[in-house]
Formats: structure tokens, sequence, C-alpha cells
């Protein structure tokens, strides 16, 4: 089974440290912890200047193919782990469906697609390619919510987001469980046939056509971890290989995000 991720490769600055990150590049790292890494794809973006990119990606054992840009993009963040600038510099001209499509036989290949919503032309140019493969869709900012439509909605297998994305996607605010009940039944008329709705570190709503389920997060710490949700989804892609059933997918992704939380 090929599993492909396509988005943006960035820079995390803090305060004491710069790592490597982006939500795909996260959520497969982490996934290439668990299965066999040759399985897992990558299309992205990396300047060749950046060689500590590549070598980690080398390291990491996994497929990946580069849409070159001139400059990796840059996320600063305070000492609170809160985002305090984005330089994105011009990746949204060099990142472009035109230039994804040179890989269109990598998309055709794979049997689970995951898409930052990073460019809504390549995520709806992924639909268009290869529209049997299980596609994973998740905002990568509250930002990107509005580049949601009904044609992805639809086409999506399964969606993940956050409370603050699923409020301002339903504009419904989440402050209870009878708020996400509310904002669920929207989804679904949204087009959404199942996702996930993390709500911080308290555990997270599911659902899908047969069962609308809660999974309590065991996490006892309240420390804000940049990556932590792309440890909960790579926990649901891990799943998503032998089974689609959400109760599963959950106590799947909670395990797997108790395991690697800390090593962030």
């Amino acid at each position: 089974m090929k599993i492909l991720f396509v988005g943006r490769i960035l820079k995390d600055h803090f305060t004491n440290k710069t790592r490597i990150g982006g939500n795909v590049l996260n959520q497969a790292s982490t996934l290439a912890k668990l299965i066999e890494p040759t399985s897992i794809h990558l299309i992205s973006s990396v300047s060749p200047k950046d060689q500590d990119i590549f070598d980690y990606i080398n390291e990491l054992k996994i497929n990946f193919y580069n849409v070159e840009t001139s400059t990796t993009p840059i996320i600063k963040y305070d000492k609170n782990n809160k985002v305090e600038e984005v330089n994105l510099y011009n990746l949204m001209q060099d990142f472009t469906k035109e230039k994804v499509s040179n890989f269109n036989n990598i998309i055709k290949e794979a049997s689970i697609i995951v898409c930052d919503l990073g460019n809504k032309e390549i995520v709806e140019h992924v639909i268009k390619t290869n529209p049997k493969a299980k596609l994973i869709i998740e905002p990568i900012s509250l930002h990107h919510v509005s580049d949601l439509n009904y044609n992805i909605l639809n086409r999506t297998f399964l969606f993940k987001g956050n409370k603050d994305e699923v409020s301002k996607l339903t504009q419904i605010e989440i402050k209870n469980k009878e708020d996400c009940f509310k904002a669920v039944d929207c989804l679904k008329i949204m087009g959404v046939r199942r996702a996930f709705i993390t709500l911080d570190k308290k555990g997270s709503y599911y659902f899908d056509e047969h069962v609308i389920g809660f999974k309590e997060s065991k996490l006892v710490s309240q420390k804000t971890i940049v990556g932590a949700g792309d440890i909960f989804l790579a926990g649901i892609i891990y799943a998503l290989r032998i089974t689609q059933d959400m109760d599963i997918l959950a106590d799947y992704a909670n395990r797997i995000f108790l395991k690697f939380y800390n090593k962030l």
C-alpha cells in the first residue's frame, strides 16, 4: 500500500532551537517510525540551499519528490509556542498545481493521500488525478479553512480539524458536547462523511455514517506542543491501513499520540 503526503515543508524557529517541520513532513516522519518507510511518498518543496532538510528526509528513508523553491518558508514562535511571524516567501508561486502535476504517476498509484490545505488548486488536482484514493484533508491554519468547499469536502474520505477550525467552517462556536453535535450535523450537510474534531488536550470527537463518538485524552501535560496534531493524524493513518472502523481509528490515534508526544 502506497501512502502519499502532499504539502509544504518549512522550518520552525523557536526561542531556543530551529526544527524542520510542516504538517505533512511531521506526519510522514511519525508514520515512518511505525511502518516500512519505503511505502511512504512525499511531494513537497525544498530549497537546494537547505541540505539539512534533504539529509533529514534521507534519514527517514521515505520517497521524496521535490518541487524546487528558492527559499524554504519559516514560521517563528514566541516563548509560549505561539506563532509570532510567518514568512512564506515565494512558496505559493513555486509550489503550484502545474509543477505538482509532474508527479501525476505517483499520485495515481497511491492508496491513501494526505493533503494539507496550503493550496486549494493542488488539492483539487489530486482529487481529479486519483478519485479512488482515500483522501485525508487537514487545514494548516484558520486562514485556509475558507478554501474548503463542497467539492473538496464531498470527495474527502476523512477530514481532521481542531475545534477552532471546525467552528470557523460550520459557523458554530464549540464550547461543549451539544455544540459539537450541532457542528457534526452541519459538517454532514456540507458533504463531510467522516471526521475527527480535536478538542485541545481533552480528546476528540469523531463520526461517520454509523457512529458518533468521543475519545478522552489521557494526556496529563498542559504544555502547548507544535506538531502534536500531526502525531494524532499519523496514528489515524497507521490504523486506516487495516480498518475503517472509527472507534479503532480513534483508539490507535490516541495511543500513538501518547507514545510520541513527549518526544517533540
